[in-house]
């Protein structure tokens, strides 16, 4: 049996639309993820896997992601760099998501 890393991409992607302070139906309308499939990763109901990590690093916002988002390093002088978390630990008690 292959272990995957949906649920590693699922927390990543939440970390990344909440860093970046959009609300699930802009993030949907940026990267053209389905609004139900963004849903349903970040609630834990499906796995996020390689290829919805593949539409949301095509998109220009979050092409800077790219690095960190597939193997969890950055390279600030290349432009690849990591989302601010802190804005996602006071985001999360302030603001609903979706």
């Amino acid at each position: 049996m292959i272990r995957t890393l949906s649920t590693d991409y699922a927390k990543k992607l939440l970390t990344l639309r909440k860093s970046t302070g959009v609300t699930q139906k802009k993030f949907s309308e940026i990267t053209g993820l389905a609004l139900g499939t963004i849903k349903k990763y970040e609630t834990g109901q499906q796995g996020a896997g390689i290829a919805i990590v593949e539409r949301v690093i095509s998109t220009e916002e979050y092409k800077k992601y790219t690095m960190w988002l597939l193997l969890g390093e950055t390279a600030p002088e290349s432009g690849q760099v990591e989302p601010d978390e802190t804005l996602t630990e006071s985001d999360s008690n302030s603001k609903k998501i979706g």
